[in-house]
C-alpha cells in the first residue's frame, strides 16, 4: 500500500464514522455495462479459455486495504468500455489474489503482479491464469513491492524491489532488488542487490535498473543497479522518492519530497543529475507526453484539490488545459493512479476515498473526457492493457 494511503484511509474512516458523507458513490454514474464473461466448464484451471475475454482487454489491479485480504483484478474490454464486477484472478485460479496488490506489468505474453501483504509475486498469462507463484516469505528480501521487466540481450529479466526483513524505519533496513530470468512459464532467480532502505518503484532499460530508495522519508536517492556490477550507484534526487517512469530510454522520478510537495522530474542517466519539472502524486506517459495528477489535501478542512496536466517532452512545456470537460468530482477527489492505454493513447485517471470502491475516469488521447466507471475494488493502483 502507498504510504500516504494508510494515513488517508485512517482519516477517511474516521470521517465516515463521524457521519461525514462518503468521498464517492460508484453506483450513481457508472455507464459501463457488464460484459458477458461466462465461465466455461473446465477442470484445468490453467486453461486460458476458462473465462471468455475480448482481445482488447485490460486489468485493473485494486490494491485493497492493508490486512483485509481484499485485493482483486478486474477485467474490462477497453474497446467496448464494458467491465466485470468479479475478480478475474479469482475466477481463473479458484483463489483470492490476497492482501495488498502493489504493482502489475505486462510483457509479451505474460503479466507479473506483486502482492505486498501476502508477500509473493505471481506470473500469469494474459488471461489472468497463474503460471507460477514465488513467495518471498522465507527469504531475506522481505516484503515485495514493485516490478519492472525488460528484454536484455537474449534474456527477459524481471526486477523486483522488496523491503528487507526489518520492520523499523530507524534501523538500517536492507532493501533489495532481486533479478529474475523469465524462461517460458518460469521465473528463475539470478541475483539480489542491496540498494538501501525501503525501495519502491523500479524501471529497467539497457541492463540497468533504476530504483526509488524512499527510506520512508530517510532517503533521497535512486539506486542504479547494473547487470554484472555487485554494488549499485546511488544518485540524489529528492526526499522520499516513490515512483519511477520510463519513456523510451529517459527516466523520470516522482516522490513525496522533503516538504510533502510531491516533486517529479527527470534523472539524467548520463550525468546522474535530477531536474524537477513539477508536482504530481501520480504520472504516466504516452509517446512524448507525460500526464500528471497533483492532489493536495487541506488537513484542517479535509478538502482536496486536484490538478491534471500534460507535459510535452519535446517542447518542455506544461499544459494545465490539456484535459477537457473534467468532471468536477475529480477536482475534489484524491487521484490514486494514472494509466495509459498504449494502443490508443486513452488516459485513465483513478480516484479513491481509501475505504470504498474507486472510480476510473477515461479521457481520449486528445484530452476529452469520455466516461466514468467503478474500479470495483478499493484503491485502484494500476491498469494494464492487452491486445
Amino acid at each position: 500500500m502507498k504510504i500516504r494511503s494508510f494515513y488517508y484511509a485512517v482519516l477517511c474512516a474516521l470521517m465516515v464514522t463521524a457521519g461525514f458523507a462518503s468521498c464517492s458513490d460508484d453506483d450513481d454514474d457508472n455507464p459501463a455495462k457488464q460484459p458477458e464473461v461466462p465461465a466455461v466448464e473446465k477442470t484445468d484451471w490453467r486453461d486460458s479459455t476458462l473465462v471468455k475475454m475480448a482481445d482488447t482487454r485490460a486489468f485493473i489491479l485494486n490494491e485493497g486495504s492493508i490486512g483485509l485480504n481484499n485485493s482483486n483484478m478486474i477485467y474490462f474490454d477497453w474497446k467496448k468500455d464494458s467491465i466485470s464486477d468479479r475478480c478475474i484472478y479469482e475466477q481463473q485460479n479458484a483463489k483470492v489474489l490476497g492482501d495488498t496488490g502493489n504493482d502489475i506489468c505486462v510483457f509479451g505474453d505474460v503479466m507479473i503482479a506483486t502482492v505486498n501483504g501476502s508477500n509473493y509475486i505471481s506470473l500469469m498469462n494474459k488471461y489472468g491464469v497463474e503460471l507460477e507463484r514465488v513467495s518471498f516469505e522465507e527469504t531475506a528480501w522481505g516484503k515485495v513491492r514493485n516490478v519492472a521487466v525488460e528484454a536484455y540481450g537474449s534474456d527477459t529479466l524481471a526486477y523486483i524491489t522488496s523491503y528487507g526483513n526489518s520492520d523499523r524505519k530507524d534501523e538500517a533496513s536492507k532493501g533489495y532488488v532481486s533479478i529474475w530470468k523469465l524462461t517460458g512459464n518460469k521465473l528463475i532467480y539470478q541475483v539480489s542487490v542491496e540498494v538501501g532502505r525501503y525501495p519502491e518503484g523500479v524501471v529497467a532499460v539497457n541492463g540497468k535498473a533504476y530504483v526509488a530508495v524512499s527510506g520512508w522519508g530517510l532517503e533521497r536517492s535512486v539506486a542504479i543497479v547494473e547487470m554484472g556490477v555487485a554494488t549499485p550507484k546511488n544518485v540524489e534526487v529528492m526526499g522520499n522518492p516513490d515512483n519511477m517512469l520510463l519513456v523510451g530510454d529517459r527516466v523520470f522520478v516522482q516522490g513525496y519530497g522533503d516538504a510533502y510537495d510531491y516533486p517529479w522530474g527527470e534523472l539524467n542517466t548520463t550525468t546522474g543529475e535530477f531536474t524537477q519539472l513539477g508536482s504530481a502524486n501520480a504520472f504516466a506517459a504516452y509517446q512524448n507526453t507525460i500526464y500528471t495528477a497533483y492532489s493536495e489535501t487541506n488537513w484542517t478542512t479535509y478538502e482536496t484539490t486536484t490538478t491534471l496536466s500534460s507535459y510535452d517532452l519535446t517542447t518542455g512545456r506544461t499544459n494545465t488545459a490539456f484535459f477537457k470537460n473534467v468532471p468536477e468530482e475529480i477536482i475534489s477527489s484524491s487521484v490514486y493512479s494514472v494509466s495509459v492505454n498504449q494502443y490508443t493513447g486513452d488516459i485513465y485517471i483513478a480516484t479513491t476515498d481509501f475505504v470504498s470502491d474507486g472510480k476510473i475516469y477515461k479521457f481520449a488521447a486528445n484530452g476529452n473526457y469520455e466516461s466514468t466507471f467503478s474500479s470495483n475494488g478499493v484503491n485502484p493502483a494500476k491498469i494494464v492493457f492487452v491486445k
